[in-house]
C-alpha cells in the first residue's frame, strides 16, 4: 500500500494488523492521512484477499499409496474475503440420498411390493437422481464462475526417494 511505509520484515503483518481495526481505530493511528487515502485504504482491506488452502490427498479405496497408485488430489482454496453469495446451496445442506419417505405420497395407490411399485418408484428414483446430479452441475457451474482456478487433478504416485520436509 502506498500510504504504509513498513518496518517489519514480515510482509502481510501491517495489513493483517490493519484488517484486525475496525475503521474508527484505524482512521485514529493513521491521522496524517486524508479523507481520500482513508477510503482507498478501506476499499483495499475490502477487496484484499482472505484465503483459506485445505488439501485431501488420497488413493480411492485404499488405506496407503504405493507405486504406480493413482493419486487423488484435492485441494481447496476457500476466498473467504467475498460477500455470500444467495444462491449457492452447499452439499452438506441437500441430501445425497432421498428420503425413504419422500415417494410415499406418489406410491400410496399402488400396491407394495407389486411389479407395478417397484416400476414406479424405480422411475422416481431415476428423476430424483437426474435432478440431484443436475443440481451438482450447477453447483460446480457456480463455484467456477465465483473461483475460475477451482479444479480437480488426478496423478500417479511415484516413490519418494528423500524425505518431503526434515
Amino acid at each position: 500500500m502506498r500510504f504504509l511505509g513498513s518496518k517489519d520484515a514480515k510482509s502481510g503483518s501491517s495489513i493483517d494488523r490493519l484488517r484486525e481495526m475496525d475503521p474508527a481505530a484505524r482512521r485514529e493511528n493513521l491521522s496524517k492521512l486524508s479523507e481520500a487515502q482513508h477510503n482507498d485504504i478501506d476499499l483495499f482491506l475490502a477487496n484484499f484477499p482472505d484465503i483459506e488452502i485445505s488439501f485431501d490427498a488420497r488413493v480411492e479405496d485404499e488405506e496407503d499409496v504405493r507405486e504406480g497408485d493413482v493419486l487423488n488430489l484435492t485441494v481447496k482454496v476457500e476466498r473467504k474475503h467475498l460477500s455470500e453469495d444467495p444462491t449457492w446451496v452447499d452439499s452438506d445442506e441437500e441430501g445425497d440420498e432421498p428420503d425413504e419417505g419422500l415417494f410415499d405420497k406418489q406410491l400410496a395407490h399402488l400396491e407394495e411390493d407389486s411389479d407395478e411399485y417397484e416400476t414406479k418408484k424405480e422411475e422416481l428414483m431415476d428423476e430424483w437422481r437426474d435432478a440431484y446430479f443436475e443440481r451438482q452441475k450447477r453447483k460446480r457451474e457456480r463455484e467456477k464462475s465465483r473461483n475460475p482456478q477451482a479444479g480437480e487433478l488426478g496423478f500417479a504416485a511415484k516413490p519418494l526417494n528423500e524425505p518431503v520436509c526434515s
